[in-house]
């Protein structure tokens, strides 16, 4: 009986996902200054800070925002491999999760292209309110799919009774991380009343975790 076809990118591309890789550390930290700023900024405004201070604040978040999505160029083809990947899981369940997540992601990341290319004004989209809403949607389902499928791999691996610490942390920071960041994309849709604020701590605290998650230990 033949072996089933395994899905995946050519080497080529594999090696080019590996490259880009390389600026997770910076990408991690760029959002930590996005998302910290919007903080004090939201404080400042709530409270009658000076003007000044705050559009300066601001604009330097909105640069560092701008930034972020230079360095994610491409990125929409590591969720590309993310969802071909998917293709060759057995559990049905975690597949269709799996293809959801990657699918979902893969089209939150192509919008964010085209939101860049838009901003620095390489091109003209017509209707940019409709593309932020595909943007923060994609977004929004992502991480939705993504929390639940940490919690649905942590429910199979606990209910076989094998310990594995390590695992069993990851998918936990998984549905930790995938949850609070939700509040984000919910706040830019309005179908919560979240404030800036608020927004700030649940971006500073995924940062954090990122930052934690990437950052290089000690051989």
């Amino acid at each position: 009986m033949s072996e089933p076809t395994a899905y995946s990118l050519p080497p080529e591309a594999l090696r080019f996902l590996d490259w880009l890789k390389k600026t997770d550390g910076r990408d991690k930290l760029y959002r930590l200054v996005a998302y910290g700023s919007k903080i004090p900024i939201h404080y400042l405004k709530t409270h009658g800070g000076d003007k000044d201070t705050i559009q300066r604040l601001s604009k330097g978040a909105s640069a560092v925002g701008l930034s972020r999505k230079l360095m994610r160029m491409f990125r929409s083809v590591q969720f590309l491999q993310d969802f071909l990947s998917a293709l060759n899981v057995k559990d049905p369940v975690e597949k269709a999760l799996g293809l959801f997540k990657s699918y979902s992601l893969f089209i939150w990341m192509v919008v964010d292209h085209m939101q860049w290319f838009h901003k620095v004004g390489y091109i003209k989209l017509a209707d940019e309110k409709k593309w932020s809403t595909i943007h923060s949607k994609a977004w929004f389902f992502g991480l939705l799919s993504g929390a639940i499928l940490s919690a649905y791999k942590l429910k199979s691996l606990l209910e076989k009774g094998k310990k594995d610490p390590a695992k069993e942390f990851k998918l936990k920071q998984g549905i930790v991380k995938n949850s609070v960041d939700l509040i984000v994309p919910t706040a830019r849709l309005g179908w919560m009343d979240i404030s800036d604020g608020t927004v700030g701590l649940a971006g500073t605290i995924t940062s954090l975790i990122g930052i934690y998650d990437t950052y290089p230990t000690k051989k």
